[in-house]
């Protein structure tokens, strides 16, 4: 449910004697998580951001996420796993080929994976789909001034079309990702359809 850092307590009783125990730090997280490269120098593709509330802890779960996240933000919600950051990254590519456009990056992962704490209260509710690195959401980008970071459901709806065309059309990418519109953004997932699911 979230990345954490525990450990185990024992108290033994036998024969009128008492023993006590306590274990190692136990890391509860998913291994091996890297933070999303952009392709083309990152001229054309960005990253947008959110708050420390947002994102949770940059370390294994504590309670005080202002001090855990040190007031940075745009960088912690960006990791995925090696797999699917590699397909994200050939997508992206092929996206700014074929439209001659970016795209914002916004919520993939937690670097340690795990959910993220939307409300501040650290109830297990939006974004459970983004604990394990392998779904990201992104956005159209508009050239407006101020740049919208919410774009329109039209907006929304056209990014869908254009990523299902290429997602179709690129053999890397046939099968692997499933691209539905959640209100203002695209939420990319895995596509678990049988014979679709690697593993990875």
């Amino acid at each position: 449910m979230f990345a954490s850092k525990e450990q185990l307590y024992t108290t033994v009783s036998s024969g009128g004697c008492e023993g006590f125990a306590v274990s190692q730090p136990i890391e509860a997280k998913i291994q091996g998580l890297q933070p999303i490269i952009l392709p083309l120098g990152g001229l054309v593709h960005s990253f947008v951001g959110g708050t420390c509330k947002h994102y949770g802890a940059t370390t294994p779960w504590s309670p005080n996420k202002l001090a855990a996240c040190n007031g940075v933000t745009g960088t912690s919600n960006i990791y995925l796993t090696p797999f699917r950051e590699n397909l994200l990254h050939q997508l992206l590519f092929a996206y700014a080929k074929e439209w001659n456009a970016g795209l914002y990056i916004n919520d993939a992962s937690l670097p340690f994976g795990g959910a993220f704490d939307t409300n501040g209260d650290w109830a297990y509710k939006s974004h459970s789909n983004h604990r394990l690195g392998l779904d990201v959401d992104i956005a159209l980008k508009e050239n407006i001034s101020p740049i919208s970071t919410a774009p329109t459901n039209i907006s929304g709806k056209t990014l869908k079309r254009k990523l299902d065309s290429i997602i179709l059309s690129d053999p890397l990418l046939k099968g692997k990702w499933v691209a539905s519109l959640h209100k203002n953004h695209i939420h990319l997932k895995p596509n678990f359809k049988t014979g679709n699911w690697t593993g990875k």
